[in-house]
């Protein structure tokens, strides 16, 4: 897996416009991830998302609603639409979405081991990504379920 190092003086080139925009501010360094596709452990559906900040899973179709990047600060990443540029966001009562990437803790996640492999948990509200077999993407507080195991593709 090729990874970038990037800095602030390097925001612009290591990964375009998008990713560059999430970044804007940071003082540390970040490592961005070429983009690529998150697929459920359950359910085999990919985490898709659209303009309206609506975030979903449904089959993988390798369109570029499907990409994410991520962009690693150390101990926690941002999931970055490869499409829209939006941030993958979640809140407190379980809504997953996106919107414009501001840098809070809503919009930054920590890897989790779960039952069968790893998931995403929100650093703001400690709750991990999850999915349904009706393609309704939410977190709920960690629960070893297959359908919280996410795997890059």
């Amino acid at each position: 897996m090729t990874r970038n190092t990037i800095g602030r003086a390097g925001l612009a080139v290591a990964a375009g416009a998008v990713v560059a925009a999430s970044l804007a501010g940071t003082a540390q360094a970040a490592e961005v991830y070429p983009a690529s596709r998150y697929v459920n452990g359950a359910t085999g559906y990919c985490l898709d998302g659209d303009y309206a900040g609506r975030v979903y899973t449904m089959g993988c179709n390798g369109g570029n609603y499907q990409n994410w990047y991520v962009i690693d600060h150390g101990t926690s990443q941002e999931l970055v639409s490869a499409q829209t540029g939006r941030c993958l966001d979640s809140n407190a009562v379980g809504n997953v979405y996106t919107l414009p990437c501001n840098g809070t803790a809503y919009q930054k996640w920590t890897l989790v081991f779960t039952q069968g492999g790893y998931g995403y948990s929100n650093v703001a509200t400690g709750r991990v990504l999850d999915s349904n077999w009706q393609g309704q993407a939410y977190t709920l507080p960690l629960n070893n379920s297959p359908y919280q195991t996410w795997r890059r593709a």
